[in-house]
């Protein structure tokens, strides 16, 4: 039976119906706010992947967005052996299963990459227009460990054969710096806009720690026009090799971070503990192969940074007005720093006149970190690493305004994210949403039991 109502009485009844919903409207718009976990996200802004489904310990050392704005994700899983491993999520934060099909007919968000040894992939490349991903670490397939790079197809997963096409596996190139029984570690990689690839990290070939860069081509081989003209183990800069150079800071060096002006300027930046305590470090390089003489303001090409204590950038970035931005651990705490161009001394008008921000706490300084400028959409700076301020580790965010602040808008300038209560939660990269500026962070969580891959994202504006 159809009841009709008399005439006024749909309008009496629309006046509160329009007023609750534009109540609840409002309820909602307060209850999101930016820096609050992404509902459209995964599951409530966080979502995980336990690569190929193997039940291991998985750990994610670095992200990047690829040019759908999905989140990629490298590390490592670690079974009978440790092996590199990628996964790939969806816009919305689920498992993306077409990433990869390797092996068998059955898709999968992940993939796991044996070298034949203990293989570490530690950092991620951009990836370009040809959806290729240079995957950069460690192998000591060999004996001793060596730089392991590799490039795959994504989506699918297989090996480009066209890189190093004419070595002992195609579609993956070993490194051993100094062609010695070292141990050579690859933390970072870039891809420069000619399609060559600068890869960065550590060797102990002549008994400490130095800095390490390679550059290789798009066929995967070394370029040996990145040769300087000193014979190792000449100090500060060498090359043990053609296509490879080694800088001695004159203590343990740790190159964790690589940044490319152009296809043949560029510099390297990391720690040092050449003076006692760790100090932020840097190097920097023009023609390909020649140090840049006023680089880091000591003539040599080198700069040296104490901040204060125990510093250690782990990460970096330069912003639009080509002053240099790094990220890290100082102290017991994260950190950001903001350096002059060319590194020549630390930027006081940054963090309130000193060039520094301290942000959350962390007590462990071997956790990685991640650091990102939003150079295209507002210029704010976002550093991401595990904060253990609450106990246990924590996914932790900041942003912050160009000058240094704390953004007030960005639930006071800093996040933390704990994936079920107790777990242990380390957040290792961070990239953006270049559509909506959206912030994703990633890391490793064993909020299922064992470590698996992991990301959040936030809501931003």
């Amino acid at each position: 039976m159809r009841f009709k109502a008399r005439r006024g009485t749909a309008k009496r009844f629309l006046l509160p119906v329009f007023v609750i919903g534009v109540f609840a409207a409002l309820v909602v718009g307060a209850q999101a706010a930016p820096g609050d976990l992404d509902p459209g996200y995964g599951e409530g802004g966080l979502s995980t992947v336990d690569i190929v489904g193997a039940g291991n310990d998985d750990f994610a050392t670095s992200m990047v967005m690829d040019e759908a704005n999905r989140a990629v994700v490298a590390g490592y899983t670690v079974g009978a052996n440790e092996d590199m491993a990628i996964a790939r999520f969806k816009v919305d934060g689920t498992p993306d299963g077409s990433a990869f099909g390797l092996p068998g007919p059955i898709d999968s968000p992940s993939l796991a990459i044996d070298l034949g040894g203990n293989d570490r992939a530690n950092a991620i490349s951009n990836i370009g227009g040809d959806k290729k991903a240079v995957l950069a670490g460690q192998t000591d397939v060999n004996g001793d460990s060596d730089f392991a790079v590799v490039r795959r197809i994504i989506p699918g997963g297989g090996p480009d054969a066209t890189f190093n096409a004419a070595g002992p596996v195609p579609g993956q190139l070993l490194i051993d710096v100094c062609g010695t029984d070292a141990n050579d570690i690859a933390t970072s990689v870039i891809r420069l806009n000619d399609g060559k690839y600068l890869v960065g990290g550590t060797t102990d070939c002549f008994g400490d720690l130095d800095f390490a860069v390679a550059r290789v081509t798009n066929k995967g081989v070394l370029d040996p026009k990145l040769t300087n003209a000193n014979t190792c183990p000449a100090v500060p800069v060498c090359s043990p090799q053609p296509g490879v150079v080694v800088i001695d800071f004159g203590g343990d060096d740790h190159l964790t971070g690589i940044w490319g002006y152009s296809n043949t300027k560029w510099f390297a930046s990391g720690y040092t503990d050449a003076n006692g305590t760790n100090d932020v470090a840097f190097v920097g390089f023009q023609g390909v192969n020649k140090v840049i003489p006023g680089f880091g303001g000591l003539g040599t090409g080198l700069g040296i940074f104490n901040l204060g204590g125990d510093d250690r950038a782990m990460g970096v970035q330069v912003d639009n007005n080509k002053k240099i931005i790094v990220g890290g651990w100082s102290g017991g705490q994260q950190l950001v720093a903001r350096f002059k161009p060319n590194a020549k001394g630390l930027d006081l008008t940054f963090a309130g006149g000193d060039g520094i921000e301290h942000g959350l706490a962390q007590s462990d300084p071997t956790l990685g970190s991640g650091i990102l400028y939003q150079r295209r959409l507002d210029r704010r700076i976002l550093p991401a690493g595990p904060t253990d301020a609450g106990g246990n580790n924590d996914f932790g965010l900041e942003r912050l305004l160009k000058d240094g602040a704390r953004d007030p808008q960005f639930h006071g300038g800093q996040v933390t994210t704990n994936f079920n209560g107790t777990s242990d939660d380390v957040a290792t990269g961070i990239g953006v949403n270049t559509v909506n500026g959206k912030p994703t962070v990633s890391g490793y969580t064993d909020s299922t039991g064992d470590y698996d891959f992991a990301v959040a994202s936030y809501l931003a504006t």
